[in-house]
Parts: structure tokens; sequence; C-alpha cells
């Protein structure tokens, strides 16, 4: 995600530069209404780094909702079948033979709630961690745009303040 936010980052504002210098422009000598489109630069990267972030996040989201309700799915196909075998065994077998069938029928159920809840918590640290990055990915981001900024507008201003070279 990083790597495509700095994509991004790169192409908006080399598409910028290239349209023309007069375009990065902070402070214009003669007109004080002119706008900056060094703004614009930063309100489309900072857009479109959002849009990226949700969009990954609603996606992480959803295999998340997926996986859970795989689980769940699982779950209830597995309680179904204990259930079955349960009462076939009752039905059909002997004493000895039903207790042995439950005890497995049991152990079987313990794995596959554990190995489902190892799942889960899985899933969540890969949300976690995916958010995280997410949220780095968009400082870093916000951080260069504002020094980019920064150093533009102190180069501009410290161009127009700045005296002419003794002859």
């Amino acid at each position: 995600m990083l790597v495509v936010v700095v994509v991004v980052t790169v192409v908006v504002v080399r598409t910028r530069a290239n349209i023309g210098t007069s375009d990065l422009t902070v402070f214009s000598s003669g007109s004080s209404s002119s706008s900056s489109s060094i703004v614009v630069v930063v309100v489309v990267v900072v857009v479109v780094v959002v849009v990226i972030v949700v969009v990954g996040l609603v996606v992480i989201f959803l295999v998340v909702a997926v996986a859970a309700a795989a689980a769940v799915v699982g779950l209830v196909v597995v309680v179904v079948v204990v259930v079955v075998v349960v009462v076939v065994v009752h039905v059909a077998a002997a004493a000895v033979v039903e207790i042995v069938v439950i005890v497995v029928v049991v152990v079987v159920v313990v794995v596959v709630v554990v190995v489902a809840a190892a799942t889960a918590a899985v899933v969540v640290l890969v949300v976690v961690v995916e958010a995280a990055a997410a949220a780095a990915a968009v400082v870093v981001v916000v951080v260069v745009v504002v020094v980019v900024v920064v150093v533009v507008v102190v180069v501009r201003i410290g161009k127009e303040k700045a005296l002419p070279f003794p002859s």
C-alpha cells in the first residue's frame, strides 16, 4: 500500500511539474489573487491517499467478514455432523462404541473450535497490521507533502526578498 501511495504522489507531482514550472509557483510577482497550484497538488495527493487507504481497509474488512462467515459455516457443519453421528451411533451401536465415538467427536469439535479461534486471531492481527501500515502511509505522504510545500514556500519567499548582488 505504501508503494502505491508513493507512486501516486510522484506521478501527481511530476504531472504537475511537466505542465510548466509556472504552475508550481507559490507567490506570483505581480498579482496577489493568483492561487497556488501547490495547494491543488497537496489536495489531490491527500485525497488519493485517503481513497487508497479507505478502499484498502474496506477490502480487508470484507475479507475478514468472509473468513468469519466461512468459519461460522464450518462450525455449524461440524456441529450438524456431530449430532448426526451421535444419533446414528446411539441408535445402532453398543454403549462402549457410543462413548468412544462421543469422545472422538468432542475432541474433533474442540480442535475445530481452537483452529477457528486461532484463525480469527491471525485475521484480526493482519487487519491491525494493515491498518497500521495504511496509517503510516498516510502520515509519510502528508509529512512529505508538507515538507515539500514548506521548502517551496521558503525558497520562493527567499527569492522575492533576496537583495540584488552588488555590481
